[in-house]
C-alpha cells in the first residue's frame, strides 16, 4: 500500500542514505533493500549493492525513462542534471520458479510446459536455468524461470480478472506452493494497480 511504502521510505531508506552520507560515504548506484513485512512493521532482510536478475526484471519495466542515461549519470556523478525520476505507472509482480531441492542438490532435465499459455495472457517468462534437449525445453539449473506480470505492459494484464491463472500450468511443474504463490503475488499487484486507477 502507499502507506507501507511511505513507512519504508521514512524509517528505512532515507535513514540508510543519510547515515552513509553522515559517515562521509554517500552512496550512488543501485541499492536494493529486501523487506519483510511483519506484525511489527517492515524489517530489513538484506541490502544488495547491485541490480540482480529478479530485482531488475521487476523494476525496470516500470521505469519510464532512459535507464542507460541514468546509469551513465550515476557513474559520472551527474544525477542532479537528470532531475527526479517520474513515479512508476502501474504495478508488477515476479515469481521465481526453482527446481526441487534448490538451493541444495536439485533436479535437472524435467520437461517444462505452460510457457505459451502464460505469455498469451500477458506474463513474461524469463529463462535462467533451461536448455533444449531433443526439441524439448527442460530444466538445467536451480533457478529455472522468473515469471513477471506488469500492469503497464498490456490491456490483458491490466484489465483481466484472472491473469494469474495462466501461471498455474507452468508453476505446477515445480510445486503446488509455487503455483499458489504465483497466483497470489500477481493478483495483489493487479488489485493494487486497479485500486490506484479507481
Amino acid at each position: 500500500t502507499d502507506a507501507l511504502l511511505d513507512e519504508v521510505k521514512k524509517t528505512i531508506i532515507e535513514p540508510t542514505l543519510k547515515g552513509m552520507a553522515a559517515e562521509g560515504k554517500p552512496y550512488t548506484g543501485v541499492l536494493y533493500v529486501g523487506i519483510m513485512v511483519t506484525a511489527k512493521g517492515p524489517k530489513v532482510v538484506e541490502y544488495n549493492c547491485r541490480l540482480g536478475d529478479p530485482e531488475c526484471q521487476i523494476v525496470l519495466p516500470l521505469y519510464d525513462g532512459d535507464v542507460l542515461a541514468l546509469f551513465d549519470a550515476a557513474e559520472k556523478g551527474e544525477l542532479a542534471k537528470l532531475g527526479a525520476p517520474k513515479a512508476p505507472k502501474g504495478s508488477s509482480a515476479i515469481v521465481v520458479l526453482a527446481s526441487a531441492g534448490y538451493p541444495g542438490s536439485y533436479e535437472k532435465g524435467k520437461v517444462v510446459t505452460g510457457i505459451e499459455e502464460a505469455e498469451k495472457n500477458g506474463a513474461q517468462v524469463l529463462h535462467a536455468g533451461t536448455k533444449m534437449v531433443d526439441g524439448k525445453l527442460v530444466t538445467n539449473g536451480g533457478r529455472v524461470f522468473t515469471v513477471a506480470a506488469c500492469s503497464a505492459w498490456s490491456v490483458t494484464v491490466q484489465r483481466s480478472k484472472k491473469p494469474w491463472t495462466s501461471l498455474t500450468p507452468l508453476a505446477k511443474r515445480f510445486s503446488s506452493k509455487a503455483s499458489s504463490t504465483a497466483r497470489t503475488s500477481v493478483r495483489r499487484a493487479l488489485q493494487d494497480s486497479q485500486n490506484k486507477e479507481a
